[in-house]
């Protein structure tokens, strides 16, 4: 394919086949669209084209980072409503009886809901520490040491403390092709 003569050249093709992916397009070439091998007749369907290439490029490379970052933001989030919601209900409660451990469970299992409440938060926390150290070090994560301390505020921060190191960590790491 040459530009000179009005085919698309190598890179729009190539460009136009990567929309096609990103389109979900089929994998075999007889199943492709029939306008990736357009042949274009004038200058100003050449110069639109080029716009729409140059545009499809700017999408295609800022899609692969804006879904990590709007992440990064959330998992932040959460981290800040994981800490400030739990802390509201503990510290009037710890001002009120001091490090009462014995009151502490009492009232924890003083009722089949809060019982339950209590389950959940426990098993939470148990699976928030197994992902952590099995995603953390199938990935070669360092300070794991981070979302495994923040564990004891509890799993509604140690989680999206990790999701949030996790994502950091993979847009750090080289993608391979």
């Amino acid at each position: 394919m040459s530009i000179g003569n009005g085919w698309l050249g190598a890179e729009r093709a190539y460009v136009l086949l990567s929309t096609a992916e990103l389109l979900r397009a089929s994998e075999t070439m007889a199943d492709w669209p029939s306008w990736i091998a357009l042949k274009l007749p004038s200058s100003a369907l050449t110069k639109a084209q080029d716009s729409l290439v140059q545009a499809i490029i700017h999408t295609r490379d800022n899609q692969s980072t804006q879904p990590e970052s709007n992440m990064r933001f959330v998992y932040l989030l959460l981290c800040i409503a994981g800490t400030a919601l739990p802390l509201a209900q503990f510290v009037p409660w710890l001002y009120a009886n001091g490090l009462n451990v014995p009151l502490l469970l009492q009232q924890a299992t003083s009722s089949n809901i809060a019982a339950f409440a209590w389950a959940d938060v426990l098993i939470s926390g148990l699976a928030t520490i197994a992902l952590i150290c099995a995603e953390g070090h199938r990935l070669g994560m360092r300070r794991l040491w981070m979302p495994l301390s923040s564990i004891v505020i509890g799993p509604s921060l140690a989680l999206p403390l990790f999701l949030y190191i996790r994502e950091r960590h993979l847009a750090a790491t080289p993608k391979e092709a």
